[in-house]
């Protein structure tokens, strides 16, 4: 089955902004990309968004050099793919940059 993600390149408030759906009918609930996998669902809706934002000037290099005065596009678009197949997708944090987790358990936290 084959990952559906959305992209958006639009002016938003972050560099990056991931939202991953979520399959609700089972157990516990798996994002929905590994529930298709899984089912063998054969669906054309996405996965997840990612929105990218269009005012940055994004360093888009894939060398191991790094332009430190830019935002990595390749770094935080691999860090989205991994946000919609489950990795680290209950995790967020808050206005005071504090650390916290969903309330709702996933089936990669266990």
């Amino acid at each position: 089955m084959p990952i559906v993600i959305d992209l958006e390149y639009i002016p938003i408030e972050n560099d990056i902004e991931t939202d991953v759906i979520y399959e609700t009918s089972t157990e516990y609930p798996i994002p929905y990309a590994l529930y298709r996998y899984q089912t063998q669902t054969p669906d054309s809706l996405a996965d997840g968004t990612i929105s990218i934002n269009s005012d940055i000037n994004w360093n888009c290099s894939v060398e191991n050099a790094t332009d430190t005065g830019r935002p990595n596009l390749t770094f935080a678009l691999l860090r989205s793919f991994a946000k919609i197949l489950g990795f680290g997708s209950t995790i967020r944090i808050d206005n005071n940059e504090m650390l916290y987790w969903l309330k709702k358990t996933l089936l990669y936290d266990f």
